[in-house]
This record gives C-alpha cells, structure tokens and sequence, in this order.
C-alpha cells in the first residue's frame, strides 16, 4: 500500500509529462512554422517524418542547384530552369542559368551568340539577386535603361578570391570594356573560408563566432537528430550553437519592416575585428589579382561597395540595437574606401544613395532577409547608369 501510494502519482506525474511532450512533438512535426525562424536551418538535420516547412524545404531544394568544383570550391549547375519554394519572403523565386559558352559554371544570364558584352560583373549574392526575379536585378535593369550587354557572372556567396578566379577562367573570354567587381563586408570572413579550402593544411584564421556553450554527448545527438521539442528548448535556452547568436532586434514602422543581424557574424564587435585583420589583406589580394589580369585586356575595373541593412537603416538601428558609444557603423568597409583613393580606382559606394532613400521610408531590403528587395536593386540600377554617364565610361 505504501508503495502503491508513493510511486503511482509519481508514475502520473511521469506519464503526464512524457504525453505532454509527445504532443508537442507531433504538433511541431504537423506544424514546424510554429518553431522560430532562427532555427529553421536546423530541422533539415532532424530525421522521421516532418511537415513542409519554409526554410528547410527551400534549403534544401536550393543546394541541389549547386555542385562541387575543384578550381571554385562550388559552383551553380549551368542549363537550371526551376523554381525555389519555401522562403517565406520569396516563396517562389525562378531561377534559370546558363554557362554562357564557358564551360561547367551556370550563371543566371544569357548571352546572344557573337555578342560581346559591354560590361561584366562579378559579384556574390547581390549581384546574382537573392529573392528577385532576374529581370528586376540591377545589372538587368541598367542593360535595358541603356541598351547595353551585360554578362553577369556572380555566384551566390562568392568571397573576393573566387571572383578572381571566376573572372580568371570565365570573364577572360567574354572581352568587356567594363568589369564590375562588387564588395559587400561579409567578403571578408568569406576570403578566409576560402583560403583555407585553398591550404588545408595551412592554419588560416576564421572569423566565425563559435557557441559560448557547445553542447556534445550521445544524449544531445539523439535528440538533436530526432526531437523538435529538443530544438526548441534549446533555443529558449540560448545554448549550443544557438548562444553563438547574437540578438536579432527589430523595427517597425508604418513604411518599415526591419529584421537586423539575420548574419548574427556580420554585427558581432569581435568577429568584425577578425573579419578585417586577417580578412582584409586576403581581399585586397584577391583585388590587386582582378587588376593584373584586367591590365591586358584594357577593361577599366569599377567597385561597386554594397552596404549592410545595418548600415543604409543606421538611424533605425539604432533605436532597437544595444551599441556601444562612438560605434562606426562603416568600418568594414572604410579599408576599401581608402584602398580605391589611394589607387584612384573607379569606386562607387551605394551606401549614400541608399541611405537617403531609407530616410524617406523605402523599404529596400526584404524584412527578413539581409538582401535587397526589387525597390533596392532599382535604387542601385539608377545610381549605377549615373556613374557611368558621370565618369564617361558609355560608348
């Protein structure tokens, strides 16, 4: 009787809390958009049946795009005519590529037969436009203001030093009389990944935040492989990779919708000290390199310097971020202001341009996303056809 008394409503109390449990995983699974956007990158890891759910689906329809290469690291399939779904800002974003007669690497471009094109660009994921159909990027709407052809050879994440050897073994044989080579900051910890692919052996420093609290052990793998309650706690508990995060703060206004430090690498003060002191010189390598091989062909380089969400929406920041006093929202990218002056190369930084736009409520970047939206790139398009008129770099 005793025992009786004793353990049944401790096996009630068990058996409530194991039901309880089992019902929010099967909720979670039938439900997964219930789960926070910052860990959505994480459920694709998670094995037995889940529900279609935003970003995973579009991860993973997204990396069957992409295949392995051993000059670029990686590299977009070329001859794609698809359609992304799952990203909840672009749910259906097309995208078609082709290998503009050069070889393996796809390109999110066309190019006629026989023409040579006006302009190249180089560039990462703003320069491909992330979220945008192709027509409302920013190169393609210069080419229709002007008449002109571009030829767009960005790769999505591409750091400085691939776009070297993008131009290297691709934009060597479509002669242009302009290349663009476009800079945004988080370049700089992309170089080091970079080159550390390039030297495995070597020890190159990366600028990445790790978890202030990791989490190991056979318990922690099973239930990170196959429970979504497991996730979720986690993230309530800011430990694991998720303490590697730094806050997303938010603004909204009757014009905005601002999601901040979605790159959480981008707004953390140390890795931002790591990104530039053993980022930058990889860059400016990796530009110097640009240059040389330019030089024979008589192509005059123009740098496009893209800012951060941060940077164009810095009054907005402001009010919703935790800064320290005298903080310089552009330092990252004040190396390469200082490098095209000292060079007197041809520069061009978006950053005023789009900043004044923002001052009078724009929305030119997704909510969420760190990209521009259509508005950004058509803000960009402008800006750009008045540089060249500016600068007399028009035939």
């Amino acid at each position: 009787m005793v025992f009786a008394k004793i353990f049944r409503p401790i096996f009630a109390i068990a058996f409530g809390l194991g039901l309880g449990l089992l019902l929010i995983e099967v909720l979670l699974r039938l439900l997964p958009g219930l789960l926070p956007l910052e860990t959505h990158s994480q459920l694709s890891q998670k094995a037995g049946w889940l529900a279609a759910v935003g970003l995973p689906q579009f991860l993973a329809e997204y990396r069957a795009l992409w295949a392995e290469d051993d000059f670029l690291r990686e590299r977009m399939k070329p001859d794609l005519d698809t359609v992304i779904h799952g990203n909840p800002e672009y749910p259906a974003w097309p995208i078609k590529t082709s290998s503009l007669g050069g070889g393996q690497a796809g390109f999110r471009d066309t190019l006629p037969d026989g023409v040579r094109p006006y302009a190249l660009v180089l560039g990462d994921s703003f320069g491909f436009g992330v979220g945008v159909a192709a027509e409302e990027t920013w190169l393609e709407q210069v080419e229709t203001q002007t008449g002109l052809t571009f030829a767009n050879l960005s790769q999505v994440g591409a750091s400085s030093l691939q776009e070297a050897r993008i131009y290297q073994r691709y934009g060597r044989d479509l002669p242009a009389q302009v290349v663009f080579w476009m800079f945004f900051q988080n370049d700089l910890k992309d170089n080091l990944r970079f080159a550390q692919w390039l030297n495995p052996d070597e020890d190159v420093p990366q600028a990445v935040r790790l978890p202030s609290q990791p989490c190991t052990g056979a318990l922690h793998r099973l239930l990170k492989r196959y429970s979504l309650a497991y996730e979720l706690l986690l993230y309530w508990q800011h430990t694991c990779e998720y303490s590697a995060m730094t806050a997303a703060p938010t603004y909204q206004d009757d014009h905005l919708s601002l999601t901040f430090c979605l790159d959480h690498d981008i707004c953390d003060p140390q890795v931002q000290a790591q990104m530039l002191t053993a980022g930058w010189p990889l860059t400016r390598r990796a530009l110097q390199d640009t240059l040389a091989l330019l030089e024979p062909t008589g192509a005059t380089l123009v740098i496009l310097i893209v800012p951060s969400k941060e940077q164009v929406y810095w009054e907005q920041y402001q009010q919703v971020a935790a800064l320290s006093p005298g903080n310089n929202i552009d330092h990252m990218i004040e190396p390469l202001r200082r490098f095209c002056a000292a060079e007197r190369l041809h520069c061009l930084d978006l950053t005023p341009v789009l900043r004044a736009e923002a001052q009078q409520g724009r929305q030119l970047y997704f909510s969420i996303d760190i990209h521009w939206n259509a508005a950004g790139h058509g803000v960009v398009a402008r800006e750009v056809e008045k540089y060249l008129q500016r600068e007399n770099l028009l035939p």
